[in-house]
Order: structure tokens, then C-alpha cells, then sequence
């Protein structure tokens, strides 16, 4: 190590990597065990590994969601704007559990990216410069191992994409709405394209004693968002008149779970939503693999954005996924 470092004179001997994301100001740095790291007259540590945490389906453990990624950077803002801090340098560690590293390193570079105007390609040749023990991938929503994988570096171009092209902004952010909305009491509601498309779980009246809600559930804030259309992807389990009726246009393209959608019904959905210029809410029975397949393929037309970097329920906002060969 550079003996000029703001680590010089700090036991170092487990370190596997330092690397300067703001000059003499934030660092990013990983060891190889776990314990604290005390914060000094010079130097402010501190650690998301338990704070900022991902909540997983089955074995997938990231990348870190929309929501949290927020908290993060209004975290990390507040430190490096406190009186207090200003005459120390900041350091986010993490330690040896390669998951939990993954998930720092990609927050701290969506900072850099986000605040700092680094490319997904200068962060990620910064993290990965003098780094002793290369990041793993990301995988799918299965239980069993993963056969479909994003690297680290997918994940930047894909902040990176949906900052370019407004699909989320943090100066204009309503990060409680989102954590309401985003959970199933509340209907599992989550807007991918602003304006346009949102995503949610699927009523249902056919099934009882269950997590799902009737139509009539999501009136309210369907109206209120200005959603003119709901797209049902899954088999019918709700009387569609409790939409229509209430002044929404309803339309169903089914096609089997776990599947890929015929080119007829990708091809009529893509015309649909290219035909209405209001927001449209899209279901199938969890609103996750086959929602998030055909919302992919109309951001893959619209925003011109790389298969490669869709994701579940997207890096931005965790575009929705279940595992599976075809959906993913």
C-alpha cells in the first residue's frame, strides 16, 4: 500500500482492497475479517453490511433495491456534508462475506455514478484496481444454483441507463411512498417506467384466505395516478367489470408461468402500449416473471436498453423476475 494513504499507521495486514472514490475525501475498502473498525480523529468508518440489506426470494442476495439504494446515498451525503466530518476522510468498509461485499461495492459505485459523474467502466476499473479477491455475480431468484448470472459491472451500466434516460431521480423522490406501496398489503405496487407502466400483484376473489387483493383494492390508486388500462397476464381469477365498470379499459394476453411469451402476444402488447398514452398497470398472478418479461421487452423497444441489463424488478427498481431459464 502507498504509504501516503489515509491508512498509514493503521493495522492493515487483513485489507484486500483501498480504492479513492472522491480525492482525499471517500475511500472504499474491504477486509478479510469482520470486526469493527473504530472511527479515529482522522478517519470515519463505517459499514452497511447490516444496515442496508437486501430481501431475497430464494438464493438470490442483491443487487440492493431502489429504495435502500436511496437511503444509502442520503446517508453517505449527510456524512460527507457534516460539520462535524469535514476534517476527516469517510471510509465504507465491509468485510469477508463475499455477498455483503458484492452489495457495498455496488452501492458506493452507484454513488459515484449517481453524484460524482464516474462512467459504470472508470468505478468499475477503480473497484477492481489492486482488488485481491475478485467480486462474484449476482444470481437468479432459484433455489438451486444459479444458472443465469449479472457481474457487478451490468449492474452500474444499468443505474447508469435508467439515470440517463429519467426512469428514476433522486431529487424528486418519494422513498416512503415506494417502501408503502412496494409491499403486499398494500398491493406489491411498483411504477418501472414512470408515467407509463407499473407493475403489481395480481387480484384475485378465487382463492381464499390468501396475501391477494380483490380489484376494487387498487381503484383508488389507480385512478388517482391517471391509469386508463390493466393488462392481465395470468389466468382469470377476477371479474374484470370491477375495472371496466369503474372507467378503466381491460385486456387479457395469457400465456403459461415460467414460460416466454408467443411473438403474438409480445408483439400486441408492445402495440398496446404504444397505443395509450396514459399510465397502464400490468399483472399476471405475482405480478414478477411474466409482468416483468413483457415490461423488459417494451423498455428493450422504448428506452433502447441492453437485455443484458434487465434485472429483477431492475438494479433502479428491481425490475420483477422469479427464476427460470425463459423468464429471466
Amino acid at each position: 500500500m502507498n504509504k501516503h494513504t489515509p491508512l498509514e499507521g493503521h493495522d492493515v495486514k487483513d485489507l484486500d482492497l483501498f480504492t479513492e472514490i472522491q480525492k482525499d475525501r471517500l475511500y472504499f475498502a474491504t477486509f478479510k475479517s469482520n470486526r469493527e473498525r473504530p472511527t479515529t480523529t482522522k478517519i470515519h468508518f463505517f459499514c452497511t453490511d447490516e444496515t442496508h440489506v437486501y430481501l431475497n426470494f430464494f438464493g438470490d442476495f442483491g443487487p440492493i433495491c431502489l429504495s435502500t439504494l436511496y437511503r444509502y446515498c442520503d446517508k453517505l451525503k449527510a456524512k460527507l456534508n457534516s460539520s462535524t466530518l469535514k476534517h476527516k476522510v469517510i471510509i465504507h468498509y465491509t468485510g469477508n462475506n463475499p455477498k455483503k461485499r458484492l452489495n457495498a461495492a455496488f452501492l458506493i459505485g452507484c454513488y459515484a455514478i449517481i453524484y460524482l459523474k464516474f462512467t459504470p467502466n472508470e468505478i468499475y476499473k477503480a473497484l477492481q484496481a489492486n482488488n485481491k479477491v475478485p467480486f462474484i455475480a449476482f444470481q437468479d431468484a432459484s433455489d438451486e444454483n444459479s444458472k443465469y448470472t449479472l457481474e457487478l459491472l451490468e449492474c452500474f451500466n444499468a443505474v447508469f441507463k435508467a439515470r440517463q434516460h429519467n426512469l428514476f431521480d433522486f431529487d424528486d423522490f418519494d422513498v416512503d411512498e415506494m417502501e408503502k406501496y412496494e409491499r403486499i398489503q398494500f398491493g406489491d405496487i411498483s411504477w418501472i417506467v414512470p408515467n407509463k407502466l407499473l407493475a403489481f400483484s395480481g387480484p384475485n376473489t378465487t382463492e381464499q384466505n390468501t396475501c391477494y387483493h380483490p380489484p376494487e383494492f387498487y381503484l383508488d390508486y389507480f385512478l388517482q395516478n391517471g391509469v386508463q388500462l390493466v393488462v392481465r397476464l395470468n389466468q382469470k381469477n377476477y371479474d374484470e367489470r370491477k375495472f371496466t365498470e369503474a372507467g378503466l379499459d381491460h385486456v387479457d394476453f395469457y400465456f403459461p408461468d415460467g414460460t416466454a411469451p408467443p411473438n403474438d402476444i409480445l408483439c400486441e402488447f408492445i402495440k398496446v402500449c404504444e397505443k395509450y398514452k396514459g399510465p397502464i398497470a400490468v399483472h399476471c398472478k405475482a405480478g414478477l416473471g411474466r409482468t416483468g418479461c413483457l415490461i423488459g421487452a417494451y423498455m428493450i423497444k422504448h428506452v433502447r436498453r441492453r437485455r443484458t441489463v434487465l434485472t429483477k424488478r431492475n438494479q433502479y427498481h428491481q425490475l420483477r423476475w422469479v427464476p427460470g431459464p425463459l423468464e429471466t
